[in-house]
């Protein structure tokens, strides 16, 4: 199995460190503690005990057709054993490639249904999809391979949405374990050759595609790490093109034989930030739905899953209650240059526990972890007891019984119990709920005062042992409160690896949030994407317009170690703004002048 480094972790227990990557931090052991005002947990109380039921029996998917490594198309195969497993079954692939390559094309990608993805599971029970894995490494041996379709010299604006390989909507219990996804390469790599007023020449690495009249989605600039041959990292301390629709940048192949392409070059795009001898990559088939898409689902637990060369979003969630993941990676194929997924995991509007142990995750174009809650304001008051409230996005008949409210006023949360309450109706821009509350809500709520239903977001955040490297944007960013995040390392990430508070269309602030014994490593030298001038390693601030009043609470920064190797930014590590009931004590510096920078903020004890 893969090797492991131990530590030691809160309540005695066993942390896995994934020694691919992943620098020993210094042992240490520590004890969590936890800053809220409003509720206390520890890890002992929230880490998971979920299991899968797998009292029905097995279906090999060989049963019906779907065999590896024959390069005929699986999905007609795997689709029929997923049907005919009834609950509590175990659906058993084989090691080796599975092959999807039944058209790809714009009738597919019309929608979020996932009518037409190609692997569905859908109202399972208990089902687990078991792959095989070797018994010396610990990777995962079956592969799902997609054959994706490009189209050159067509606009990425038009491009179609691509569907996922696999789609998992109402499902009450969903385990996948020892499978890895993988599509067509859809980014290439070249190193550059020239760069002048009007073109840019790349030799492409071999192995990767040549595509004649490939478009440009996105795009990132790349240093050769000599230290640790075949590996390569984002230029620090130059911004890259991490997403965008770069409309009218095409490359065509100039010669076949000596494997150059050349654009011609339009406006400020990525050519302006690379030089003779970096390395170019871009991406040209941007536009899909998650790799593995999962919604409205009870109970989802990934084991071992490893998620190579996905589109927009390796994995997204949505609606989904309990989320367990172990050894998850996303990353690019062979390891290799990145122009991979826009996000990681990109988690929204699920509820429950959201518990992430020993992930790995590389070479995303935009953010790594995304962890987005919901805030709400209050609509119409018919008395010191009940109102209703409506949602800054749709979050459809979700239910938030026994989980209190939270009214803000002056920046200061304000905690209320419910007593009862029920969805009314939804719609794209939001979702109504008549509330009864168990005691008066305080006297300054109105028609317009916001809130926080607790019960519409996750009811806390694990993110530990885990490592985030070479990343276009941020390794974790949470909108959403019980946030607790232990023994990460990040390595080489653009913008702040920890990004807290509001984004324009994500308007829930966060509150009750620890960072403990992670180390950050030459990171946000770009700045925030939104505050170009904050280049805080652990960075707050929020941008809603709607919900200005809202801070980020109750955060503690303890035991981390931050460390600048470069020149790329002279900028403090910490750097927090909008943010109350703060604690920052026993962190390590290396190569800053200052060390946490604070603009408005309330109640702060830095020990720092």
């Amino acid at each position: 199995m893969k090797s492991k480094h131990y530590y030691n972790l809160p309540n005695n227990s066993i942390g896995l460190f994934n020694k691919r990557e992943l620098q020993p931090l210094v042992g240490k052991c520590f004890t969590i503690c936890i800053l809220s005002f409003s509720c206390l947990l520890s890890f002992s109380q929230i880490y998971p005990t979920f299991s899968i039921n797998e009292t029905g029996g097995t279906i090999h998917v060989a049963k019906y057709g779907a065999y590896p490594n024959d390069g005929i198309d699986d999905e007609k195969a795997v689709q029929a054993a997923i049907d005919a497993a009834g609950d509590h079954t175990v659906v058993v692939f084989a090691a080796g490639t599975y092959n999807f390559s039944a058209p790809d094309d714009p009738a597919r990608g019309r929608s979020l249904t996932g009518a037409e993805a190609h692997i569905k599971v859908s109202g399972k029970t208990n089902m687990t999809l078991r792959g095989a894995v070797d018994e010396t490494t610990g990777e995962p041996t079956t592969v799902f391979d997609r054959n994706l379709l490009f189209y050159t010299n067509q606009p990425i604006s038009s491009s179609f949405n691509r569907v996922s390989i696999l789609d998992a909507r109402n499902n009450h219990g969903v385990k996948i374990e020892n499978i890895a996804f993988k599509n067509k390469l859809h980014y290439t790599v070249g190193k550059v050759l020239s760069i002048d007023s009007t073109t840019i020449t790349v030799e492409i690495v071999k192995g990767y595609p040549m595509d004649n009249g490939c478009p440009v989605a996105s795009a990132n600039v790349w240093t050769w790490d000599g230290v640790n041959e075949g590996e390569e990292i984002l230029k620090i301390g130059e911004p890259s093109v991490t997403y965008g629709d770069n409309v009218g940048h095409f490359f065509s192949l100039l010669d076949a034989e000596a494997r150059t392409m050349q654009c011609v070059k339009k406006d400020n795009a990525f050519y302006g930030k690379a030089s003779v001898g970096d390395y170019v990559s871009w991406h040209y088939g941007w536009n899909a739905q998650g790799t593995v898409y999962m919604s409205k689902n009870i109970n989802i637990h990934l084991e071992n899953v490893h998620i190579y060369t996905a589109l927009r979003s390796a994995l997204f969630l949505s609606y989904n209650h309990n989320l367990y993941f172990n050894e998850l990676e996303i990353r690019p194929e062979n390891n290799r240059f990145s122009m991979s997924p826009r996000d990681g995991v990109h988690a929204s509007r699920n509820t429950g526990e959201f518990v992430s142990d020993n992930m790995y995750i590389k070479g995303t174009r935009l953010d790594g972890y995304v962890v987005t809650g919901t805030a709400a304001t209050v609509n119409i008051i018919k008395d010191s007891r009940r109102f209703k409230f409506i949602t800054d996005q749709s979050v459809r008949d979700f239910s938030c019984l026994n989980t209190p409210l939270y009214f803000y006023d002056n920046n200061i949360r304000h905690k209320v119990p419910v007593k009862r309450v029920n969805y009314v109706s939804h719609s794209s821009s939001g979702s109504v709920y008549n509330v009864v509350t168990a005691r008066d809500i305080p006297s300054f709520v109105d028609n317009s005062t916001t809130l926080i239903p607790s019960g519409l977001s996750p009811v806390t955040v694990i993110v530990k042992n885990s490592t985030f490297k070479s990343i276009g944007g941020a390794s974790e960013l949470y909108f959403c409160d019980n946030v607790y995040s232990s023994n990460n390392y990040h390595e080489n990430i653009m913008y702040s690896p920890v990004r807290l508070g509001a984004n324009i269309t994500r308007n829930h602030t966060g509150g009750n949030l620890e960072f403990s014994n992670n180390e950050y490593k030459d990171c946000a030298w770009e700045g925030n994407f939104y505050k170009k001038k904050q280049h805080g390693y652990i960075s707050a601030f929020n941008l809603s317009k709607v919900f200005s009043n809202m801070y980020v609470t109750d955060l503690v920064i303890q035991n981390n170690k931050f460390i600048s190797t470069t020149s790329a930014t002279s900028m403090p590590p910490i750097e927090l703004d909008e943010v109350g009931n703060v604690l920052i004590r026993n962190n390590s510096y290396e190569g800053f002048d200052k060390y946490v920078q604070l603009w408005d903020v309330y109640n702060v004890t830095n020990e720092d």
